[in-house]
């Protein structure tokens, strides 16, 4: 296609976390594109740990652009919760590879401990269901055990989510794309595995470490461990907002490349 067409082949928006074992393999398929445009710091590094000769070249994720959407819906079922809870409902979510064959997350014991300590602490809680089909059966008996709203990913619209964004408390996730949002609206964010180190690497990006990522290790210790690493996030929650308030000046401006970028590749 590229000799036929005389077009360069470029791969936007990507991450790079192959199995360990298939690097090599993905990185020689790159020899065929013009450019690589990844979407998250790790990657980057990743790909020029290789010593491919083809540099990547990193840019946020497009959804950071959607800070643009203010308005929600006239109709959002749950806006008068939402309203009544401002700044004191969290969103919790599964993550991609919860409940899957191999994968070390204790998840009843996490989402149990979890709900007790926000019980405690009088915190109310919206589940976003990022529609896991594994979890389908799990996430239903939580919701319906302990009284919580449940939101679905795929029939909710997006003005709807940045209004739960912009009035939660906080947000303890394992899903990419709705951490990014939460991150560009200020929103603290607990952050735990997935199906890749995608999470991870934003924990590194918007924190400069690890400190509010949670591992394996964390789902299976006890509600008093669990506690501890709470009560340290709520304490920091200001310190956050700060932090993510000067990191998005930041974004904004690498946005503004980005824009400018990706107009001379198009024209």
């Amino acid at each position: 296609y590229k000799v036929k067409a005389n077009k360069d082949i470029v791969i936007l928006n990507h991450c790079f976390f192959p199995p360990k074992k298939l690097e090599d393999k993905f990185i020689s398929c790159y020899s065929i594109l013009n450019k690589i445009i990844v979407r998250d710091k790790m990657s980057l590094n990743k790909i020029n740990n290789k010593n491919f000769k083809l540099k990547p070249i990193f840019f946020p994720d497009f959804i950071f652009h959607n800070k643009q959407i203010v308005n929600y819906s006239n109709h959002f079922k749950y806006k008068k919760f939402c309203e009544k809870h401002k700044n004191n409902y969290i969103i919790l979510s599964d993550s991609a590879h919860m409940n899957r064959p191999n994968v070390k997350l204790n998840h009843r014991n996490f989402y149990t401990n979890l709900l007790k300590i926000l019980k405690k602490k009088n915190i109310k809680v919206i589940f976003l269901n990022g529609n896991n089909p594994t979890m389908q059966n799990y996430i239903s008996e939580l919701t319906h055990a302990n009284n919580i709203i449940e939101i679905r990913m795929d029939n909710t619209l997006p003005e709807d989510l940045i209004f739960l964004i912009k009035n939660y408390k906080f947000m303890i996730s394992g899903r990419w794309h709705f951490s990014l949002l939460s991150f560009r609206f200020c929103k603290p964010i607990i952050l735990f595995d997935t199906d890749s180190p995608k999470t991870k690497a934003l924990s590194k990006e918007i924190y400069n470490n690890y400190k509010f990522y949670l591992t394996s290790k964390d789902f299976n210790s006890s509600k008093e461990n669990l506690q501890k690493k709470i009560n340290i996030f709520l304490q920091s929650n200001k310190v956050i907002k700060r932090l993510f308030k000067l990191k998005n000046t930041n974004l904004d401006k690498k946005l503004k490349e980005q824009e400018v970028f990706f107009n001379k590749l198009i024209l």
